[in-house]
């Protein structure tokens, strides 16, 4: 009986904070937050058993999804870390519907097959994370474990033209290119100031990197560190690409970025301008 009563609370409880769930998450901040309470609104849902309510949460994180997964797969955060972690949320709603033997959406296993590719576009040799806007190494054996659970075997694409980003891989060299403009305002809370800046390795090994990304308390450090200064690109009259808020995001910033790209007989050449 004890335990009866136990579990009646819980899920009072739980389906209380799922209500408030649902009257918050449209109007988390966009990106990732907003991605992460609709996730959560899903499986909430999912778990205690509401048709209703799941469908509309459902519905929800699908527009939701629409707008952050680009038509190449790539997430508009721009970024290794922000690929990794909306992959994470994708496959967790997913894995929930099918623990409940519902319908998976087609538009959210579309997603993730898209979403895997990218997520192995931004690894190095050693399968660690290349290290663009707000981005730093990660554990390669997580990243793998990622990669299994989508069970999406798209091979990592030579070119992201929606997301911004080229890839030029020849034997064991490999060069990643940030050839697109910085994400919109209100997505750019982690984007760093490194138009044009490349990463190149070779087989396990790294040659050229960017910094990376600090973490940490300092406001100071994490201002230095999304510099355009902290990346392997062309800094011109000591000035950043754009502009860096103290508090996250950009001001001014690269609106065009020209990028071409052509391939001939195994060379590969690309031109980006801003």
């Amino acid at each position: 009986a004890r335990d009866d009563e136990f579990r009646a609370r819980l899920l009072q409880s739980y389906a209380r904070q799922a209500r408030h769930l649902h009257r918050v998450a449209g109007r988390t901040a966009p990106g990732l937050p907003r991605l992460a309470a609709l996730r959560g609104l899903v499986i909430a849902w999912v778990a205690l058993g509401h048709a209703g309510r799941r469908r509309r949460a459902l519905a929800m994180f699908m527009r939701a999804i629409g707008e952050q997964i680009l038509p190449d797969g790539g997430h508009v955060e721009r970024s290794g870390r922000a690929q990794s972690i909306a992959m994470r949320y994708l496959i967790e709603a997913r894995d929930a519907l099918r623990v409940a033997d519902l319908d998976v959406p087609d538009e959210l296993q579309s997603a993730i097959d898209r979403a895997a590719p990218i997520l192995r576009f931004f690894r190095h040799g050693d399968n660690r994370l290349a290290l663009f806007n707000g981005t730093n190494e990660d554990d390669a054996a997580r990243i793998e474990q990622l990669l299994t659970r989508a069970d999406a075997k798209g091979r990592a694409p030579s070119s992201a033209p929606y997301l911004g980003f080229q890839r030029l891989h020849a034997g064991r060299t490999l060069v990643i290119m940030d050839a697109g403009a910085p994400p919109a305002p209100g997505l750019d809370r982690d984007a760093h100031a490194g138009t044009l800046s490349f990463e190149m390795s070779h087989g396990k090994e790294r040659l050229i990197v960017n910094c990376g990304a600090y973490h940490g308390p300092s406001a100071e450090w994490r201002a230095t560190t999304r510099a355009t200064a902290a990346h392997s690109t062309l800094v011109v009259a000591d000035h950043n690409s754009a502009q860096i808020w103290p508090e996250g995001g950009l001001g001014r910033r690269p609106n065009e970025v020209i990028c071409e790209r052509a391939e001939d007989q195994g060379s590969q050449w690309v031109e980006a301008s801003h």
